[in-house]
């Protein structure tokens, strides 16, 4: 039985093509996510690749180096579309709201050119996204695209919303300007930090402990941050199966979030002595992330909250019990 998508009303197309642009995340042993289906839709026709792609790269969710090298190759067959005016040509930097990197491995001199990566090509894409989200095993996508030709970070740089993932290296920003300039624009700051036999600080009376790296943030170098958010609870009771042989965990992070109020005049670096009382609790929110990754590869265990948009979602939850509470 052949269905046809074109008899449908517009409005209903549109949410069909909505729905299977959103990546799939069902089989978890895949390399995910998987955008199979958004990508086949988007082969139909024309029109229905109009209308596929804003949905498709709302947000780009990468998980290995070929899928950062392949994006990349895209932008920059997009760049020579738009300069031939080809009806194909997708301004990729409009259309991408949120980018998410999970693993893309620096390449040496000695690698072949096709494994490096054209760092001034994706930094056009997430200068100008809403939220930024890299894993610490992709964070040279960031340093060296800070740096990349043409890059004006103290101009050009519009992401106010930083996403970070395992423990990041702070010292590639804050030895540079580029990195300065960067980091002076972040407003929102969400640290996943994994919670998996790493040093911890003393434990709070009440038992809970907040992660060490807390102490390493450059706050100094934060001057506009007015949201924080880490986790610093894991729930260690991981919901485990297996899967083709692969061991999968489904566990909850617990994160908590801390608002500048306006009657602070001390800036950002309040916000380290809140964490380190021994009543961190007292001036932030907690909210629970739920990651899902393999056995022995904490690292990838973020995709999934990021796709699912739990940074926005948690800053939107402060905002609002923070609006009540005023009232």
């Amino acid at each position: 039985m052949v269905f046809h998508l074109t008899r449908l009303p517009n409005e209903l197309v549109l949410l069909i093509i909505r729905a299977a642009c959103h990546p799939n995340y069902d089989d978890v042993t895949a390399q995910r996510p998987s955008y199979a289906t958004a990508v086949s839709l988007a082969s139909v026709s024309h029109a229905i690749r109009s209308a596929t792609m804003p949905y498709l790269l709302h947000t780009v969710v990468l998980a290995s180096s070929p899928q950062v090298l392949s994006f990349i190759d895209s932008v920059l067959l997009q760049q020579k579309l738009c300069a031939s005016a080809s009806p194909l040509a997708l301004d990729y930097a409009s259309l991408v709201h949120r980018f998410w990197s999970t693993e893309c491995w620096e390449a040496s001199e000695r690698d072949p050119p096709q494994y490096r990566v054209h760092y001034a090509a994706l930094y056009a894409i997430i200068r100008g996204v809403d939220s930024l989200g890299l894993n610490a095993h992709s964070l040279h996508l960031l340093y060296n695209g800070l740096s990349s030709l043409g890059a004006d970070p103290q101009n050009d740089w519009k992401c106010r919303h930083v996403t970070l993932a395992g423990y990041p290296r702070w010292k590639p920003l804050t030895s540079c300007w580029e990195g300065i300039a960067f980091l002076s624009h972040i407003t929102h700051l969400t640290l996943w930090i994994p919670t998996h036999n790493r040093p911890w600080l003393p434990p709070a009376p009440d038992c809970t402990l907040v992660p060490r790296v807390i102490q390493e943030v450059p706050l100094s170098s934060l001057p506009n941050l007015t949201h924080l958010a880490f986790s610093f609870l894991p729930d260690h009771r991981l919901i485990r199966h297996m899967v083709d042989g692969t061991d999968i965990f489904r566990m909850s992070s617990h994160m908590l979030a801390y608002v500048l109020p306006d009657s602070v005049d001390s800036g950002p670096s309040v916000f380290r002595e809140w964490a380190l009382s021994d009543d961190f609790l007292v001036n932030g929110v907690v909210q629970t992330v739920d990651a899902i990754g393999c056995i022995g590869r904490w690292d990838l265990s973020w995709e999934f909250p990021f796709m699912q948009g739990e940074p926005d979602a948690i800053w939107s939850e402060v905002d609002r019990l923070r609006a009540n509470n005023s009232d």
